[in-house]
């Protein structure tokens, strides 16, 4: 009987759930999305983080995908100094619950790891905060250690912090 409920819930997963639809560009699967996507931010800290098999290349092809998919995944502009903005990110990220890897406050750098909800995947998150003449630009990047998709994950968490980044 144990196995019938798994061949019928694996199966259902496989033909179903798991079929991402096809995106404008007719591509599927994006584990890897930046609020810039001409310059993401680059990881330093977790290049090495274990059982990591996603690569950290953010080609035009994903690129294409992203503005397809989430074009409203956007830089925060800020009008609080880089220090001020970093402060925020960093209480921001934490009450998200993100484990942090490594803070780098006068270079204005968060390195941290969010887990799915369901089966505890590592995603790995960069966040970049550069001065700009009157305040500060935020830029954040979200990457899937594993898989060629994280079914939006990503960009939801984007979308998470930068709600809770403005609303502060």
């Amino acid at each position: 009987m144990s196995v019938l409920i798994i061949l019928i819930f694996g199966s259902g997963y496989y033909l179903g759930i798991n079929k991402e639809p096809e995106d404008l560009t007719g591509l599927r699967g994006i584990h890897d999305v930046s609020t810039d996507t001409i310059n993401p931010p680059e990881f330093i800290t977790l290049l090495d983080a274990p059982g990591r098999r996603n690569d950290f290349v953010y080609d035009g092809r994903n690129r294409m995908r992203q503005l397809a998919k989430f074009p409203w995944v956007q830089p925060i502009t800020s009008d609080m100094d880089k220090e001020e903005a970093f402060d925020l990110a960093l209480k921001v990220a934490s009450d998200l619950n993100w484990d942090f890897a490594s803070l780098d406050k006068e270079n204005g750098r968060i390195e941290a790891t969010d887990y799915t909800k369901w089966f505890n995947f590592h995603d790995d998150v960069v966040i970049r905060i550069s001065e700009l003449e009157n305040g500060s630009r935020i830029d954040l990047r979200s990457l899937s250690r594993v898989g060629g998709s994280d079914h939006g994950l990503g960009a939801m968490r984007i979308m998470r912090f930068t709600k809770a980044f403005n609303q502060q």
